[in-house]
């Protein structure tokens, strides 16, 4: 399955969170509408918490240090690179 249908599937799946979670909502505001006010602010304030949390701590455990590219590394670079986007290379025989 390729990167387009997986952006489809989690598309879709976080849509259907999204609507379940909202009827869930407006159905404890009818049903029981002195809990409704708690339970949104419990879940504001739990999307709060998860955003610092994620911008503390996630973010640098989830993202990998890139390697700086200098002048002994570039030609090495270059060709994971070229290997990377399916690109041909041939060596120069220029002198």
């Amino acid at each position: 399955m390729g990167p387009i249908m997986q952006g489809v599937i989690s598309n879709g799946i976080w849509w259907f969170v999204f609507f379940v979670g909202s009827a869930l909502i407006a159905l404890l505001t009818i049903t029981h509408p002195t809990w409704a006010t708690p339970v949104l602010y419990s879940i504001f304030a739990f999307c709060c918490f998860s955003v610092i949390f994620y911008a503390v701590t996630g973010h640098s455990l989830i993202s990998k240090q890139k390697e700086q590219i200098d002048a002994t590394n570039i030609e090495a670079n270059v060709k994971s690179w070229i290997a990377v986007l399916g690109l041909a290379s041939t060596p120069n025989n220029y002198p």
